[in-house]
């Protein structure tokens, strides 16, 4: 329910700010209203209690690429045959408690995103992945299989599949 939130809250009010924002201001201003609402709904309602989830956002604008992201899925970017991994995973940082998030929207008041951005060059590609795929598949796999797909729906599809096929039964 917060991921639903998070995502359709971010599509509706990011297009509602003022052209002359710069993306990530505006991201910073949307994201940290959502994360308000999601906690103010934790605190109403007892069977939303911890109501959080991990969101990371892409905006491409002319030339240039903006990321805004918090918790463990991952952003990441397929340039020349390299797949690089844009984002920092915000969980604890021992093996036995690498699924538990230190930052996630709804999960605190003051809310950490990590902003990044850079150049676009032409065939760029991007992956927004949740930790059920990359964790499964791991990089030199998920490359293989972007590499080898041209459509976008087919390689989210193909992407899936595969980590499914690998036992992944996490998102």
């Amino acid at each position: 329910e917060a991921a639903e939130y998070c995502v359709r809250g971010l599509v509706a009010d990011y297009y509602a700010t003022p052209d002359d924002w710069d993306a990530s201001v505006a991201l910073d201003r949307v994201l940290n209203a959502i994360n308000r609402w999601l906690l103010a709904q934790s605190a109403a309602h007892p069977e939303r209690e911890g109501m959080a989830s991990t969101l990371s956002a892409l905006v491409l604008r002319q030339r240039r690429y903006v990321i805004a992201h918090i918790g463990d899925t991952r952003v990441y970017l397929l340039r020349g045959g390299q797949l690089t991994q844009l984002t920092t995973d915000h969980v604890w940082d021992r093996p036995e408690m690498r699924h538990v998030l230190t930052r996630a929207m709804g999960l605190d008041t003051r809310l950490a995103i990590d902003y990044s951005d850079g150049e676009l060059e032409l065939g760029d590609r991007f992956l927004l992945t949740s930790d059920g795929v990359w964790h499964q598949l791991g990089d030199t796999r998920l490359r293989e299989l972007l590499a080898a797909q041209t459509d976008a729906q087919q390689a989210a599809q193909t992407l899936c599949a595969a980590a499914l096929a690998a036992g992944s039964q996490d998102n």
